[in-house]
């Protein structure tokens, strides 16, 4: 159907709805009607949509000026009135040579019309827009860290990363790959990104796994954090600063384990008493 019909399909990016505004701002005008036909009650909603979809086709739209039935249907929506004493002409005279006029008019005046407006509009929308949103381009090999869409506690890192971009798709979001030369499953809008470094990654570079970390050193703000690598024996343990860890998730995953240590904990409370 999208080919046969030139509809060029586009998929949104994740934890990004404002990317499909225009399809969650009609669901929040629906809702709204509903809640309100409703009266407080949720029982049989369901019969409720086409009242509240007669209502949304019957009244103007801001960018067209018109209502959408009248688009639809080239004439306007029937009033809720009794038309058992109405004269008509007969449809065999007047009918088809009127809807025919109709058409005409829809199509030699109010669609160009329409389209004329839709483009000025759309076009003052995007320039203030512009004028309020700062727009950043990631080139490819950029170095980017990615917004956690969720997080547990306030203390805990908004970003992950870093990531590598390698590549920017024609809506404009940025698919990534982790150090391991493996591609994360979706794209990404630029809202959801933050530069690490202005330098583009040209080289490839060695990557290792972390399998746990054991021990730290130093002191907070300076801590070194003793790594065991996945598929290394003990002897080959190192000590690595934080910078150099991909996801701090592994650092927090260690402190949690660290707390549940009763060792750590009493340890731990010495220490503030004797401060």
């Amino acid at each position: 159907m999208m080919d046969s019909i030139k509809i060029d399909h586009r998929l949104i990016s994740a934890y990004h709805p404002r990317a499909n505004g225009t399809a969650e701002n009609s669901v929040k005008n629906v809702k709204a009607r509903m809640i309100k036909m409703m009266e407080g009650q949720t029982r049989d909603w369901d019969l409720y949509v086409p009242t509240a979809q007669l209502a949304i086709n019957a009244k103007p739209s801001k960018l067209t000026e018109s209502a959408p039935f009248a688009l639809m249907f080239a004439r306007k929506l029937n009033d809720f009135a009794n038309y058992k004493n109405v004269e008509t002409a007969p449809i065999n005279k007047a009918g088809p040579h009127m809807m025919e006029q109709r058409i005409r008019d829809m199509q030699d005046i109010v669609l160009p019309a329409i389209v004329q407006r839709t483009k000025k509009v759309r076009e003052a929308s995007q320039k203030k827009f512009d004028a309020t949103h700062k727009i950043i381009d990631f080139p490819v090999g950029t170095l980017v860290g990615l917004l956690k869409p969720m997080r547990t506690d306030s203390m805990e890192a908004k970003y992950n990363g870093p990531f590598t971009v390698v590549k920017r798709n024609k809506g404009g979001a940025y698919t990534l790959q982790q150090r391991n030369g493996e591609l994360l499953p979706k794209a990404y809008p630029p809202s959801a990104l933050k530069p690490l470094s202005d330098e583009v990654i040209k080289e490839k570079e060695d990557r290792w796994e972390v399998q746990a970390i054991v021990s730290h050193r130093g002191t907070p703000g300076k801590y070194e954090y003793k790594v065991r690598w996945k598929g290394f024996t003990p002897d080959d343990d190192t000590w690595k600063p934080a910078e150099m860890f991909d996801d701090v998730d592994t650092i927090k995953t260690y402190w949690s384990k660290r707390r549940l240590d009763p060792d750590y904990t009493q340890a731990t409370k010495k220490r503030r008493i004797r401060k």
